[in-house]
């Protein structure tokens, strides 16, 4: 998945989640079974026990420490995924 992990890692621009959820399902660079395994990884950021909280700084750390600790992803990563996850809980 270090390939996973490298595409999330260099898409740092993205101003919504939306803009990841569709890099990650329309890139001919990752496999079914990539995408499949960011499905899970989404998932678990956008868990509502994560954001159930009323400082959205509270939500950002439980998130991140979840992803890395469940999977190998770079801080980069985890810090995009995080940060897009946050807006849905705004």
């Amino acid at each position: 998945m270090h390939k996973l992990d490298t595409f999330i890692a260099e898409l740092k621009n993205l101003q919504f989640p939306s803009d990841l959820l569709n890099s990650i399902s329309e890139s001919e660079i990752l496999s079914d079974q990539e995408k499949k395994h960011f499905e899970s990884i989404w998932k678990m950021a956008t868990a509502f026990e994560n954001w159930n909280h009323s400082d959205l700084a509270i939500g950002l750390k439980i998130a991140y420490e979840k992803l890395q600790h469940s999977f190998k992803l770079s801080e980069a990563s985890i810090n995009i995924i995080v940060r897009l996850a946050s807006y849905d809980w705004k």
